[in-house]
């Protein structure tokens, strides 16, 4: 027996530590995804954007209890629970009393319909704080991702340049072994890439935190690593500043921090239609049955009952709901223009931010710089260069290169603010033909 229950926990102590290993090693798996396959993982996984959405849900519980009448009141009284002896033969109709008496309130003026018009706008709300949650987010996990997608391109370029610094390194260390070239050339090639390695190690530290706010955005674990697929090269389309008018009727049709408050707006003025109707009262009408004590046995009788207007027509509580609804109405008029400056300051950093990649990607030094890298390191090798300007050509190579990710970065990112603040994607060229001519100024 003890040898069976041993055997029994050797196998359940293998099995946690298979499932324990398994686990682990399902945990730290890499996931390789397109920025598509993320943006569909972040909709679906997102836990900030699923708790949201039940407020939807809570604002259609809020509209189904809304629609239901008050409970009517039922009213037990004058029951007697003894009677002395001597008076029981007394009484005609027994010894038993007592009073029942059914109430039911009825709202007057549409008061229930106004409160269900109220949490009908509030739901609408919950609609678009939800929408507006997504924006955000979906902007906050777009800049995310550019930014990994620049790092990564950086890392690339500081690796081709490490790799080629030591693969020098080690010829000029077998030349100046031998005494054929100084040891200060070796020594700072040596501080070159000392220097490229550092920029590396920043550059992935950044990309470290990067991938830890992405897991974040994705609702994925600590030891999940992303790895996303580098995209093809994005065509960006030309904006022009005559857009201006259609990209605003796009953000007041889409963006949902301004739809917010235009239906403050509305919610406050349904406020403002109950509130009057609070001015009249409600009426409880009843009906009661008494036993013995009414004016004959099995008396019924019928009640109505009406609070009398006089000292309180809830002016107070109309005030505050006209005031709530001008103070909504200039805070939408706010919002609306903060939405209008945004749009133009975001359109006119996108058609700078595209204007200069363009010129960017047609200067000549950019097109040939990689073969001019070749050109450089062999010049050197042969001794047609020295030292000084090899490394000259490789500070203007790395700037060069670190402004074009630059450019690209930057023109991603502003793409993206302009999508942001008209609160849609835009997924074409918006031309206009007095403006025609001009693609690319300012």
């Amino acid at each position: 027996m003890r040898t069976c229950v041993g055997v029994l926990a050797v196998v359940l102590a293998g099995s946690v530590v298979w499932a324990h290993d398994h686990h682990h090693a399902e945990a730290e798996e890499t996931l390789r995804l397109s920025v598509a396959e993320i943006e569909r993982m972040f909709l679906t996984q997102n836990l900030e954007l699923l708790a949201e959405r039940y407020s939807v849900g809570i604002a259609e519980a809020q509209i189904a209890q809304a629609k239901v009448w008050d409970n009517p009141e039922l009213t037990v009284s004058d029951a007697n629970a003894w009677a002395p002896r001597k008076y029981k033969d007394d009484l005609e109709h027994g010894a038993v009393t007592f009073s029942l008496e059914l109430s039911q309130i009825i709202q007057t003026a549409g008061k229930r319909s106004k409160l269900v018009a109220m949490h009908r706008v509030e739901k609408e709300m919950a609609i678009k704080q939800f929408e507006d949650l997504l924006r955000c987010l979906k902007f906050e996990l777009r800049k995310t991702l550019q930014e990994l997608i620049h790092l990564e391109a950086r890392r690339e370029v500081l690796k081709a340049q490490e790799k080629v610094l030591g693969d020098l390194i080690e010829v000029y260390e077998r030349q100046v072994e031998r005494g054929n070239l100084p040891r200060s050339e070796l020594v700072r090639l040596q501080a070159a890439l000392f220097e490229i390695e550092g920029e590396l190690n920043e550059a992935s530290a950044e990309q470290c935190e990067g991938e830890t706010a992405l897991r974040v955005l994705l609702s994925l674990p600590p030891p999940t690593d992303v790895e996303i697929v580098p995209p093809e090269a994005a065509a960006y389309p030309v904006v022009d500043a005559c857009a201006l008018t259609d990209l605003l009727a796009t953000m007041l049709a889409h963006r949902p921090d301004v739809n917010l408050s235009e239906r403050q707006v509305e919610y406050f003025t349904k406020a403002v239609a109950r509130e009057k109707a609070m001015r009249y009262p409600d009426v409880t009408v009843g009906l009661s049955y008494n036993r013995i004590d009414g004016l004959y046995p099995n008396f019924f009788g019928l009640s109505v009952s009406v609070p009398l207007p006089i000292f309180d027509r809830n002016k107070g509580g109309i005030r505050e709901a006209e005031q709530s609804r001008t103070q909504s109405m200039m805070l939408a008029q706010h919002q609306r223009r903060i939405a209008e400056n945004e749009v133009s300051h975001a359109l006119g950093c996108y058609r700078r931010a595209l204007a200069f990649y363009g010129r960017a990607m047609q200067n000549p030094l950019v097109k040939d710089l990689d073969g001019m890298l070749d050109v450089y390191v062999k010049n050197l090798l042969n001794r047609n260069i020295s030292i000084v300007e090899y490394m000259d050509f490789m500070e203007v190579y790395k700037d060069t290169r670190q402004s074009v990710l630059e450019a690209r970065k930057s023109l991603a990112l502003e793409f993206e603010e302009l999508q942001f603040a008209v609160g849609a994607d835009i997924t074409g060229d918006m031309r206009c033909e007095e403006d025609g001519d001009n693609d690319g100024d300012n």
